[in-house]
């Protein structure tokens, strides 16, 4: 599983705080069986102002495998093992696609509106406190991509007589969440009234509910001896 950014490590370290190469290391460990196509992690200062409740953003984006639209894509800071790596996934319109995650580094940046989120959330509950105390903008970075992973694993492509078709919406958790579920992560008065404006978010939450607090030990583990 091929993840890129648009920040190199260096920057991400000293914007906010944490190594993106262990990172990508917990998302492939958690992830790499569940999503093929390579994701683009893209840190955006103009989304999330303080106006708006955008945290993050993913899309299932698509470009043509001409020369001069790798041109344009490669001058966005996208390797070239990136894209042949995005070709593997193609339609007959001739089409190459990659999931395209967008982050507030407005939101991320700031640690008070880390901690308001995760309580908007209620997510807060699902990290251990020591973790949450010390790692509060990794644990809330790690929680918004299991979030947004989730949903590109609602929208991932199969194959069906030789040709990539896409299900618009899919979900993993819809035969487990219920009113009468005693497990806090899929007893859905659990959830805030942000996740409950549509069942692919609620789907997308359980997501980040479970992975994004292994990802967080996962990575807190691997950087003692990093």
């Amino acid at each position: 599983m091929l993840i890129e950014s648009n920040l190199n490590n260096i920057q991400i370290k000293e914007r906010f705080n944490f190594d993106f190469f262990l990172v990508k290391r917990a998302i492939n460990e958690f992830f790499s069986d569940k999503i093929k196509l390579p994701v683009f992690i893209h840190f955006d200062g103009r989304l999330g102002n303080r106006s708006s409740t955008v945290v993050a953003r993913n899309t299932l984006r698509s470009f043509s495998r001409a020369t001069e639209n790798k041109k344009l894509l490669l001058e966005r800071n996208m390797s070239l093992k990136f894209l042949e790596e995005s070709e593997n996934y193609y339609t007959h319109h001739n089409l190459s696609f990659y999931s395209h995650i967008k982050i507030s580094s407005l939101k991320i940046a700031k640690e008070i509106n880390s901690v308001n989120y995760m309580k908007y959330w209620n997510a807060k509950e699902f990290y251990t406190e020591e973790s949450f105390e010390k790692n509060i903008n990794l644990c809330c970075f790690l929680h918004i991509i299991a979030h947004e992973l989730g949903h590109t694993i609602q929208d991932l492509p199969f194959i069906q007589g030789g040709v990539v078709k896409f299900l618009s919406y899919r979900v993993k958790f819809n035969k487990i969440i219920s009113e009468n579920n005693t497990e806090m992560s899929y007893n859905l008065e659990s959830f805030s009234k942000y996740h409950l404006r549509r069942f692919s978010e609620i789907d997308a939450e359980c997501f980040a509910r479970e992975f994004g607090p292994v990802m967080v030990e996962y990575y807190l583990e691997n950087n003692d001896v990093h």
